[in-house]
């Protein structure tokens, strides 16, 4: 495979910061002058980087490598969570369902997934089998508002295993250094936007009808105004169709009205306040634009069975 103009470039710094910093690493070893890697706790998660666990979690940088149990010391099942940045995942092993965004996604071996950053992501499913690895993206990434996902053909889903495997070589080697992870990480990126650019040129016979087009507009509206505005005339307006038009595809499309899937956004967001902020249940209703703090508590019972305070306590 013919690779992104940019990859051979990116790896041949990323090489010479390996090298750089592998040499400084030696010199300060050689004077006394040890470097360590510090705990540091992230989303409730604090690990140290061990060479046998495939797990490494920074304060703004997570990587795994394809360990079965890493899933389940992550995330729980049907609890959402926010990625403040993008994520890469490589699936290896088994199959699973995760919602991103209000979308559906069933991912199995040889799947290859992006997640832009600010997006509500949770696991629905997985089976026994199940294993990953995934890496959070730099800010340097130009990555892309949708969510990726994609099956890899057996040659490049070798190649992006390779990535991952040199990627984890280097911070079980060095550390964590930003200035080296982060061209190498680019790099991965890069090969894979140019690999999913070939997937689409193959598909590009498979027509995409305006109905899955007007869905996927959708979805990415209702999260972005879901705080703000509830009202489907909002919705249907900037789609450039009629509310009752837009109500009906989104019932035949999702089985769903689209006041479910704004509600459902709303859900979605107070679980992750509830989980990862430190804000009481007053701050939260404020903060999703509630009148009132006992209309809050209503609603979210109403859709979930538990008041904010008892869902709450249940994670702890």
């Amino acid at each position: 495979m013919i690779l992104d103009k940019n990859v051979p470039i990116l790896m041949f710094l990323s090489l010479h910061l390996y090298f750089e910093a592998l040499f400084v690493n030696f010199t300060l070893s050689d004077i006394g002058m040890n470097k360590t890697i510090e705990n540091i706790q992230s989303a409730e998660i604090q690990i140290d980087l061990a060479k046998s666990s495939g797990l490494f979690v920074d304060k703004n940088f997570i990587f795994t490598k394809g360990v079965k149990d890493n899933i389940n010391s992550l995330v729980r099942i049907n609890q959402p969570y926010n990625t403040d940045t993008g994520r890469i995942m490589h699936i290896m092993e088994g199959d699973a369902i995760y919602t991103i965004n209000l979308v559906e996604y069933h991912i199995q071996k040889g799947d290859l997934i992006v997640i832009p950053p600010e997006s509500i992501v949770e696991v629905n499913s997985h089976t026994d089998s199940y294993i990953l690895q995934a890496v959070t993206l730099p800010d340097s990434a130009n990555i892309e508002n949708d969510c990726l996902h994609f099956s890899l053909s057996a040659k490049d889903d070798e190649l992006i295993g390779s990535y991952f495997d040199f990627i984890w070589q280097v911070i079980s080697s060095l550390g964590y250094h930003p200035h080296i992870i982060a061209p190498l990480v680019d790099s991965l990126y890069h090969n894979i936007m140019f690999m999913f650019n070939q997937h689409v040129a193959s598909e590009a016979n498979k027509t995409v009808s305006r109905k899955d087009m007007l869905m996927k507009r959708f979805f990415m509206l209702v999260k972005q105004h879901s705080i703000y505005e509830r009202s489907i005339d909002f919705y249907a307006k900037e789609l450039f169709v009629s509310s009752c038009y837009l109500s009906i595809i989104v019932k035949q499309e999702s089985g769903h009205s689209v006041m479910f899937w704004v509600n459902r956004s709303l859900i979605y967001k107070a679980k992750v306040a509830l989980h990862y902020s430190n804000k009481n249940i007053t701050e939260i209703a404020d903060e999703l634009n509630f009148s009132t703090t006992s209309f809050f508590c209503k609603f979210f019972k109403n859709a979930t069975g538990f008041t904010p305070s008892q869902y709450k306590h249940s994670l702890s």
